[in-house]
């Protein structure tokens, strides 16, 4: 079977998005898939070779990494013309979107002028943003309308995806994490008691937080919270992740935040071991990859009680949940996860890495593989 995979994003660029994407692909063409990979990164001039640069073929597929243009039609006029491209000679069983708009749009639209199935993974973030902007709203009730079948990874994503398409074909893909890399050994462990004390010497507590800091994700919500912190245990703040340069200066400048832009991945099995708990105050999110990570290494989460949070952090069970960007609430949540005890702390965590190693990549992929046989049966 051959499939075009349209991606928002895709390596070289970073993200959920982008480290999901690849992972999929990968354990798609392990399977004996073909899947074909459009993507945009970075910026070119209308040069032939940033239109219709070579395919270059690789093992399982080709990954088609395109300029993006001054003008975001130009943009996705040259996708789809890759599209049309790739589909003259592979003749493409189906085509997937992966993330709502441009993606969806794109491959939704592609595969009806070529007459085969479509199908779009919403991740979380495209909803949350598609849906309250007006210049893009209509692009998402065209991919709505003309995607064949539509996946999603959180019971409420598919709440919302029901409001705006009652008689949809919907289907479950799970993220997954691959629980045995930030499973920690004897080794990492003394290492993250290290860090841990590199960072707290005075026994404070160690709160982590971990991604790419943009509006949604809530940093500036709990580094300002972090002085209430204070009166229910003295805390740090660890913040590992991109920041704007404002946001930098501020983390550089507050002696309660250490603060480290990147970690190798290898390294952050036993960062996040060195944390006491994470926290992912996000106002909206999908289903964090941080979040399944930091709880197969046994850190206890603290998350937003919103969309994939809800289906993985059981409250007062394996982590803890409050209303976004309430502060009363998430000092509550704090404190009760603060007042746990040594055993409790290890049944917590134990807990933790349980559900997480339920998001296997097998599961993940078999949903995938589910979807297309699915989707490819009822265009029949």
């Amino acid at each position: 079977m051959s499939i075009l995979w349209i991606s928002d994003l895709y390596p070289p660029e970073k993200g959920g998005v982008a480290t999901s994407a690849k992972r999929i692909v990968n354990n798609l063409r392990a399977k004996g898939l073909i899947v074909d990979v459009i993507t945009v990164s970075g910026s070119g001039l209308a040069s032939r070779d940033d239109i219709v640069p070579p395919l270059i073929e690789k093992e399982g597929g080709i990954e088609l990494i395109l300029k993006r243009q001054a003008k975001n039609h130009h943009t996705m006029q040259v996708v789809h013309h890759n599209a049309r491209r790739l589909h003259k000679i592979r003749n493409y069983a189906l085509i997937h979107g992966f993330f709502a708009v441009p993606a969806g749009y794109i491959a939704t639209y592609s595969a009806k002028t070529f007459n085969i199935p479509s199908t779009v993974s919403f991740r979380g973030n495209d909803i949350d943003q598609v849906m309250f902007d007006y210049a893009n709203k209509p692009f998402l009730n065209d991919t709505l309308t003309w995607a064949n079948s539509i996946s999603y990874a959180s019971e409420e994503m598919l709440n919302r995806l029901k409001i705006l398409k009652p008689d949809g074909q919907f289907f479950y893909t799970p993220i997954s994490v691959n629980a045995d890399l930030y499973t920690c050994g004897e080794a990492e462990n003394v290492s993250a008691a290290e860090i841990k004390y590199e960072i707290c010497p005075n026994g404070e507590k160690l709160l982590g937080i971990v991604g790419e800091f943009k509006f949604k994700k809530g940093l500036n919500f709990i580094v300002q919270a972090l002085e209430n912190i204070q009166k229910i245990y003295k805390t740090k703040l660890l913040v590992i992740g991109l920041v704007n340069k404002k946001d930098e200066k501020a983390l550089l400048g507050n002696p309660l935040v250490h603060y480290k832009q990147f970690i190798k991945p290898d390294q952050m099995p036993t960062f996040y071991a060195a944390m006491d708990f994470l926290t992912i105050p996000s106002l909206f999110d999908g289903m964090p990859n941080v979040m399944l990570e930091s709880m197969a290494a046994g850190t206890i989460n603290i998350t937003s009680d919103i969309a994939g949070m809800r289906d993985v952090i059981e409250d007062g069970r394996n982590g803890f949940r409050f209303f976004p960007l309430d502060e009363d609430d998430f000092l509550k949540a704090v404190e009760q996860a603060y007042s746990l005890s040594p055993s409790q702390i290890l049944s917590f965590s134990q807990r933790a890495k349980e559900k997480a190693r339920e998001y296997t990549p097998e599961r993940e992929t078999d949903s995938f593989l589910r979807l297309y046989n699915e989707t490819l049966e009822r265009k029949q």
